[in-house]
């Protein structure tokens, strides 16, 4: 535009920028549609004063709006094939409302989103990349799919769009070579690619706009994206990249994409910003209108309990998710609607043994939409059922230890503390005459899709004076590979399952490290009872280097460990045990994993963790070697902590399921109205005198451990008894 001068001088411009509605553009493009001779496809007369005004304002809105483009120039097909306005739905919106933000802080938009299928997400980027070149000179664009097919109806998208548009919107040449959208008088293009290529994405050039389309598909990942696009494209605020895929398995390089992305982005170490996007955003399509009239919802129908689970599992990821908020509002509930329509797609997809695909195409957050691609020991309905039971329980407390010998790299940084919350204060006096002090110091948590469960402490019962706790503990090197756990278990009674309390977990954790961590978190457990301190189990694998754990445990006068036996012995004395700890040779790991499995596939306990469901997910049974063992890339170390507990606790006990038995099960308070067993209180053929009892303490003795073990050691000189007392072997 030309600027003009008033009487005072000032510059005057010829015309103001104008929006129009979607009529008013429909009018003029029809107009100047008649204008073009067919034949020819050139003007029939030069243009009027007005229409030149009219062609310079529609091409500066649209430049600088996107939205005012997209809505009133460009045409899709809608899911009948009809050719229609492009109008954005609740997922496009989401997309733009984070354009907007990145552009307002002058950086990159960079986004990686996790998405259910038919949410117009591909759509919406192709207009955009579309936009840019269309209107911008010098973009270099790449567009990509998984395979040739899908890049190519991905470039049919934009075409399509391009060539509806009048052609005062057109730049004034377009060329269409092969795999190349041209626009040579403004030096901009887009190239279609694929992930099947052997060559990386983009390799030998600079992109400043990029949109990869089914990640979870591509071939070799690393090297097309990686090494080559990601490598090529450098941060500015005119960078435009989108990767975006549904779920397909885990241990991919996908999921190790999101979950870095999701775990870093809030600390300013990603480079890409996370967006999920779930199946509920898309009200257009679930339901559809034509889905409701051939499946009409019954009047007296009512969710039954897994729609109910998911649909609050959903609403607890809203609840902590700001910008969905925005969108569905607060306190968002799923519709009826919607309801009906999880549950009937749900039990079709169950009818035809297909319940892996549709929890990761109709995910209620992130963690449900990746589903294992292994075959897991436990079947979709028992993995979603426990999914369901673990999102529908938040945490009590989540924590950071701080005491004697955790080190600063084991906390959870500062600013990451909630000081609004009052912290835990442990201490540990167990006969030595040295306390130990430590510190539940409470963290920010924003749901469990913004955590990764690790290097906390998850607590989701305190302990309860009538209660008897345990623990399992499962160690690693430490170096980020495998994990150090240890899992809380409380023991049930004739009225309550066995339940998951507490857990931590951290692949950052070695040996010498964790056992501060199990007598913080075990002594908090060890509850008063008849004003006896009661200790818990500490069932801790040994094979390894967990006996670490447990000899510096013993030091500090802990003496409630696993007793190791043999159970094909004609009598099982545990008083009369050489060994302590849990040592998983060849027998026991069978007799351990065949234990677990049974509890958790008949709902034996409330399991609260869902990064405990994860592992489950990967448990598959090893053929060759006749077991069961996290699949490849997975982990195992919360299943086998849990066990290690559950097995020591039950080991010579009478253990009768209780969730089998909820036909029965009284609605208050969940008990039972006639009893089904009394469990014995941890029968380990213990005699009354033994050293094993020692564990029970009054809150006021301040008899050392020593002193009792020179009570029950087996020399009688008083300096032999204290030599031996620092072996002592129950």
């Amino acid at each position: 535009m030309q600027a003009a001068r008033d009487a005072q001088g000032k510059p005057r411009f010829d015309f103001e920028l104008k929006y129009h509605s979607v009529s008013e553009v429909d009018s003029a493009a029809r107009y100047f549609r008649d204008l073009i001779d067919p034949e020819t496809g050139k003007l029939k007369r030069d243009l009027h004063a007005d229409e030149e005004q009219w062609k310079r304002n529609e091409r500066q809105v649209c430049r600088c709006d996107f939205n005012y483009w997209a809505t009133r120039y460009a045409r899709i097909r809608s899911r009948d094939g009809t050719l229609i306005h492009y109008s954005p739905n609740v997922a496009q919106r989401i997309l733009h409302t984070l354009d907007s933000e990145n552009e307002l802080q002058q950086i990159a938009i960079a986004f990686i989103e996790l998405k259910a299928r038919q949410l117009g997400v591909s759509t919406d980027t192709e207009l955009r990349v579309l936009h840019r070149a269309q209107f911008y000179s010098h973009v270099n664009a790449v567009v990509s799919s998984s395979d040739p097919d899908k890049s190519t109806k991905m470039a049919g998208m934009m075409e399509l769009a391009f060539d509806e548009q009048p052609f005062y919107l057109q730049p004034e040449i377009r060329q269409v070579v092969g795999e190349l959208m041209e626009f040579p008088g403004q030096d901009s293009a887009i190239s279609i690619q694929h992930g099947a290529q052997f060559t990386g994405i983009a390799r030998g050039t600079t992109p400043t706009v990029a949109h990869l389309s089914e990640l979870s598909d591509y071939k070799n990942a690393e090297d097309l994206v990686d090494a080559s696009l990601m490598r090529a494209m450098h941060d500015s605020p005119w960078m435009f990249l989108v990767l975006e895929s549904t779920a397909m398995g885990r241990r991919n390089w996908w999921h190790r994409s999101w979950q870095y992305a999701k775990e870093n982005w809030d600390s300013g170490r990603s480079r890409l910003r996370p967006i999920f996007l779930p199946w509920f955003v898309g009200t257009d399509l679930y339901p559809s209108e034509t889905w409701l009239r051939a499946r009409p919802m019954p009047h007296d129908w009512s969710p039954n309990a897994m729609v109910t689970a998911h649909a609050e599992r959903a609403r607890s990821y809203v609840k902590v998710n700001a910008l969905l908020r925005r969108f569905l509002g607060e306190g968002w509930q799923m519709p009826r609607e919607q309801m009906w329509f999880y549950e009937v797609e749900y039990e079709e997809h169950k009818a035809k043994q297909e319940l892996n695909k549709f929890f990761q195409e109709m995910p209620a957050d992130d963690l449900e939409a990746f589903q294992s691609s292994n075959i897991s020991v436990f079947d979709a309905e028992t993995i979603a059922a426990y999914h369901s039971a673990t999102s529908a329980r938040n945490p009590l407390g989540v924590y950071t230890i701080l005491g004697p010998d955790i080190p600063d790299r084991l906390r959870v940084p500062e600013p990451r503390w909630d000081r609004n919350i009052a912290p835990i204060n442990v201490r540990c006096t167990w006969g030595t005459g040295l306390p130990l002090d430590y510190c539940f110091q409470p963290v920010k948590w924003e749901g469990y899709s913004s955590d990764d469960g690790l290097g906390k402490l998850y607590i989701w019962e305190h302990p309860e004076e009538t209660a008897l706790y345990g623990y399992g503990c499962d160690t690693s090197d430490g170096l980020g590979q495998d994990r150090s756990v240890l899992e809380f278990m409380r023991k049930g009674d004739t009225y309550r399952n066995d339940a998951q309390v507490a857990e931590y977990a951290y692949d950052y954790t070695n040996a010498f490290d964790l056992w501060p961590f199990a007598m913080a978190v075990g002594t908090y457990y060890s509850v008063y009872r008849e004003g006896m301190r009661r200790q818990v189990r500490a069932a801790i694998e040994c094979k390894g280097n967990g006996e670490v754990v447990q000899n510096e445990l013993r030091k500090r006068g802990w003496v409630n460990f696993h007793p190791w036996v043999r159970y094909d012995s004609a009598r099982i004395q545990k008083h009369k045990a050489h060994k302590l700890g849990i040592v998983t040779v060849y027998w026991f790991r069978c007799m351990l994993v065949d234990w677990v499995t049974k509890a958790l596939r008949d709902g034996w306990i409330d399991i609260n963790s869902p990064w405990f469901v994860e592992e489950m997910e990967d448990w598959e049974r090893d053929w060759d070697s006749q077991d069961m063992k996290a699949a490849y890339g997975g982990h195992d170390d919360r299943i086998m902590s849990l066990g290690f507990i559950l097995l020591s606790l039950y080991d010579t006990e009478i253990h009768q399921g209780m969730r089998g038995l909820s036909d029965v099960r009284e609605r208050i308070g969940g008990r039972l109205e006639h009893p089904i067993y009394s469990p014995g209180f941890q029968a380990m053929d213990i005699p009354a005198d033994s050293p094993m009892q020692s564990y029970m303490y009054k809150p006021e003795d301040q008899e050392s451990v020593i002193s009792r073990m020179f009570k029950y050691g087996r020399a009688d000189d008083p300096e032999e008894r204290f030599e031996y007392s620092g072996e002592f072997d129950l």
